[in-house]
């Protein structure tokens, strides 16, 4: 060992060495816009957990060896974090090198005891609190998903051995590394001494626990161990691993500091400046992954006023008996096509012989517009994936008139017929629009589609939430038009979106007969089989919903049309539609400040067909308590000047 002075050695830990370089591919599409480290967790970035942790515990300086992205990281920390003092180190070659490399390229700006941590860990600061003494190294029982570097213990206590290859997960003498060492002054300018051999060689592929190995092996290292429980600590690699951290460390755990009774520094002045900077960044990234996801949005805290489904149902009594039955109804298999129509039909009223159920309506969707129709019109704008499943070239938009929005059907149906569509399709109450086309309007529709082999799709996945309910459906006009058929995605007026259940009414048996071909024997799993079997005892309480979520509508509806400026559609489902005043901001930049600003998610109508489209924004409707922030916010936003 070199000399040095042993007792300052020896000292707890004030410096910190932070890891963060890689790419994380495996977090894909969340690490397109950031680095890993970056992605949010719970609400909140994982690096900003880590800072925050050692800021808590009395760290003065913090070292960052920086890659893929490295601008995001610096203009998100800054300079300085609470107390602590932040340096960057970039790795040019961090495409092509491993974390040997990057542990290396430290040792010109650190010649003291520190803390080395990988950037991708969450776990309680309370848990740092023993790896503050130099030479140590955090380790923990290993639970089935864990793989990677595991280590043994010698009969003292210390490590005896290190492992980079594979092991027997029955072998209850390996702990898995949690990535996180203190390294005492002497071992770090041995370790050097090592990773420079490494390099030299040529060996920038290698992970830094092959030199720890080496060492541990020939006796030049010792390591006492900490141990982390292992169901208080994870490694985010990959999008499950971020879903099951986010159950360990709900969005609550985020702001207890359980190692100090003061709860830490409070940042002041300008690192409190610092702060405030560093959460609108946070939220900013959080807003650009989000704008790439399709759901789990349940997970991230903010309050969703983007996805169109029915708070109040369905009742707690349905989740426990649905939680009664949880082993059968994972452990065994659902049944079949033939049954679940059954099922269907004995909720709405209809024979099976003229049901097909799908994983939700977009599986559906996906057969009609994707493989049946050879040539598709729809109006637009509307739910896009009518048009997104079909093959290019397959589909005629036909514009619908603003500012009205309304359905012409007169006029849709000469079109229809003049680029001889086989299929035609309306969605009712209309995606985005909210806006409803009259019954009397489709029957019109159909029976001039008949005389020309169109088939018409009706989608009446909002229904439930129209003025009328079931009575403005047309499912009781099946029998009547051969051409006619009923789409409808259960997940929005029953409240399951994760099970996933739609269904095509039709009495057409040529077009059933299709469709079902398209489906695979087992499309939906036992939990929507078991939501089938239990939805015919709720009726009462189902309606009830239903009257609930108008009423909620509505008065958001009175809310937001008190808002100067702001054109707002009279809403016939669970959502309302709104064009910006000219003197507001665009539709996607309202969207991100409410994000930003008020952790409110609303959609902007920018992707859809429709003209001066970024003008267009979409709310769904939840809590009255709810539905009155959002208002209170974009009277903030987009009202007269003088009222902001």
């Amino acid at each position: 060992m070199h000399r040095h002075d042993r007792a300052t050695d020896r000292a707890q830990v004030r410096t910190a060495l932070l890891l963060a370089a890689g790419v994380g591919s495996r977090l894909a599409p969340l690490a397109d816009v950031a680095p890993k480290c970056l992605v949010s967790m719970s609400g909140e970035p994982i690096i900003e957990r880590l800072v925050r942790s050692l800021d808590s515990l009395g760290f003065e300086r913090l070292v960052i060896v920086t890659g893929y992205k490295a601008e995001t990281i610096r203009d998100y920390l800054g300079e300085s974090f609470g107390g602590i003092a932040v340096e960057y180190i970039h790795s040019p070659l961090f495409e092509t090198t491993n974390n040997i490399y990057s542990l290396w390229l430290a040792r010109k700006v650190i010649d003291e005891s520190f803390l080395l941590v990988e950037s991708d860990l969450v776990f309680p600061e309370s848990l740092l609190v023993e790896m503050l003494p130099p030479d140590r190294i955090a380790i923990s029982r290993r639970l089935p998903w864990m793989n990677g570097t595991t280590v043994t213990l010698g009969g003292g206590g210390g490590v005896s051995a290190f492992c980079l290859g594979a092991f027997s997960r029955a072998d209850a003498a390996h702990f898995k590394t949690v990535n996180i060492y203190s390294l005492s002054r002497g071992t770090w300018r041995a370790v050097c001494e090592r990773l420079d051999r490494r390099i030299v060689a040529g060996q920038t592929g290698d992970y830094y626990e092959s030199v720890f190995a080496e060492m541990v092996a020939d006796g030049s290292l010792a390591l006492e161990p900490v141990f982390f429980p292992a169901e208080r600590w994870y490694e985010i690699d990959t999008l499950a691993d971020l879903e099951a951290a986010e159950l360990l460390f709900p969005r609550d755990s985020l702001t207890t500091t359980d190692s100090k009774p003061d709860g830490g520094r409070p940042p002041g002045g300008r690192a409190g400046r610092d702060s405030a900077r560093q959460a609108r960044a946070a939220r900013e990234l959080d807003y650009e992954a989000l704008a790439r996801e399709h759901g789990g949005y349940w997970r991230h805290g903010f309050v969703d006023h983007a996805y169109l489904y029915n708070l109040y149902f369905p009742p707690e009594s349905f989740f426990e008996q649905l939680g009664s039955q949880i082993h059968e109804l994972v452990s065994n298999y659902p049944v079949a096509q033939d049954v679940l129509a059954g099922l269907v039909g004995d909720l709405i009223g209809q024979p099976a012989q003229r049901i097909a159920v799908g994983n939700g309506a977009s599986e559906l969707i996906k057969i009609v517009s994707g493989h049946l129709a050879d040539r598709l019109i729809v109006p637009v704008p509307s739910f896009n994936e009518f048009v997104n499943a079909a093959p290019a070239g397959n589909v005629v938009e036909f514009a619908l008139d603003a500012p009205s929005f309304q359905l012409d059907v007169e006029r849709f149906a000469a079109e229809a017929i003049g680029c001889k569509a086989d299929f035609a399709v309306v969605v009712t109450p209309n995606n985005p629009t909210s806006l409803l086309v009259p019954r009397l309007d489709l029957l019109r529709l159909v029976s001039a589609l008949a005389e020309h082999d169109c088939m018409l799709i009706v989608d009446e996945s909002f229904i439930d939430f129209a003025q009328e309910g079931s009575r403005a459906s047309l499912e009781a006009e099946v029998a009547r038009y051969q051409n006619l058929a009923i789409l409808k995605s259960m997940s929005k007026a029953y409240g399951i979106c994760g099970l996933r259940i739609g269904y095509l009414l039709t009495a057409n048996e040529a077009l059933l007969r299709r469709v079902r071909e398209g489906l695979p024997i087992w499309n939906l799993n036992g939990l929507a089989e078991e939501f089938l079997r239990l939805a015919p005892r709720y009726r009462q309480e189902f309606a009830a919903s239903c009257d609930q979520v108008r009423a909620d509508r509505d008065g958001f509806y009175r809310d937001l049309s008190g808002i100067p400026g702001l054109s707002v559609y009279r809403p016939e489902a669970n959502f309302i539609f709104c064009r910006l005043p000219g003197h507001a901001p665009s539709g996607p930049e309202v969207t991100r400040k409410l994000f930003v600003e008020d952790n409110i998610y609303i959609k902007h109508c920018q992707a859809k067909t429709m003209p001066e489209s970024s003008r267009y924004i979409r709310i769904a409707s939840r809590t009255r308590r709810e539905n009155l922030a959002v208002a209170d916010a974009l009277r903030r936003l987009v009202g007269p000047s003088e009222a902001r």
